[in-house]
């Protein structure tokens, strides 16, 4: 795990569909920069207190459905560490995304939810 130590706080509205989001970035304190592992063939992998999450080998196919233990505000990282079976996301459902995400070994998808629930993509590289 990093840490990241944070100079100032910056605070953020948007408003989407008629409901007004706020998010304080930074708090003034140590932010804190950790990286989890999903278990293989996980459908519904938890992100609670991560900013990344690495998906490893699936025994097989299997296609990300939601991601648990997210609060709103919550912004993560994927990244697909095996080319075995390698886990999708849909453009569908809580995701909402440029394209569906099929990746290799290396790939990563960085995904924001303002609602806890409700995914979308930020940005996404093909390595």
């Amino acid at each position: 795990m990093a840490t990241i130590d944070y100079m100032t706080s910056q605070e953020y509205s948007a408003t989407i569909g008629g409901v007004v989001y706020n998010v304080t970035v930074g708090l003034g304190g140590a932010g804190r920069v950790s990286a989890i592992a999903a278990t293989a063939d996980d459908t519904t992998p938890s992100v609670a207190g991560a900013t990344h999450l690495l998906i490893p080998a699936n025994t097989v196919a299997t296609a990300i459905t939601q991601l648990d233990g997210a609060s709103a505000g919550h912004q993560v990282t994927i990244l697909m560490t095996s080319a075995t079976n390698p886990s999708t996301i849909a453009n569908a459902g809580n995701f909402t995304m440029s394209a569906a995400w099929s990746p290799g070994a290396g790939d990563t998808i960085t995904l924001f939810t303002a609602n806890g629930t409700a995914w979308y993509e930020v940005c996404r590289s093909n390595n």
